[in-house]
């Protein structure tokens, strides 16, 4: 069985594209995915953003046509409120985390994306997690502890680390045993690399 690591940013339009196709390409070959939140801007080094140019692929946009193209291509939602108006990754990322296995942890990016990428939440607080929790099936008391847990910090910076050995660069990033795919638009190529190979 392969076992996909797929790192994405809860803030990050394409990383919620990308989300929207996992079920799928995981029915469709077996494989397995391994959720792993992160902020995307801790995997540069400092001074370093691939994604902002004054012109070109990344002009603000363009982005914002690319991102409704691939969202209706999908046929998903997306409302994709400007970056200054996000709720904070990091803070994310831990909350993706304290949802415990990596069943529980797909479960909670999912409502986590729904929550920024289709209400168009700008901000997410506790409060909100302690009703999200509750909507994916958790005991929303025993997260609300998990949140607060150091062990959930020590593992996403960790899975920072993690990325990075791996060379992540960006998000969203799926690393299987010998290959690694870059942006949702490659799903495709991911997709039939585990068709041929599926037993990695």
């Amino acid at each position: 069985m392969a076992i996909v690591e797929f790192y994405l940013d809860l803030t990050d339009p394409h990383s919620y594209l990308a989300s929207t196709q996992v079920e799928r390409i995981a029915a469709g070959t077996g494989a397995v995915f391994r959720w792993y939140p992160v902020a995307a801007s801790e995997l540069l080094e400092r001074g370093q953003d691939p994604y902002f140019r004054p012109h070109g692929p990344f002009d603000p946009e363009f982005r914002r046509s690319d991102v409704e193209a691939w969202a209706a291509y999908y046929q998903v939602s997306l409302r994709d409120p400007p970056s200054r108006q996000k709720p904070d990754a990091t803070f994310l990322a831990g909350a993706a985390i304290a949802a415990g296995g990596s069943e529980e942890r797909g479960a909670m990016v999912k409502r986590l994306f729904s929550a920024i990428f289709v209400e168009m939440r700008t901000k997410v607080d506790s409060t909100d997690l302690f009703n999200f929790a509750a909507d994916v099936g958790l005991d929303p008391w025993a997260y609300r502890n998990a949140l607060i847990d150091p062990t959930v910090e020590a593992e996403r910076i960790a899975i920072i680390e993690r990325a990075k050995a791996f060379g992540v660069f960006g998000v969203p990033f799926c690393v299987t045993r010998d290959k690694k795919y870059f942006g949702h638009e490659r799903l495709l190529l991911l997709t039939q690399h585990l068709l041929e190979n599926p037993e990695l």
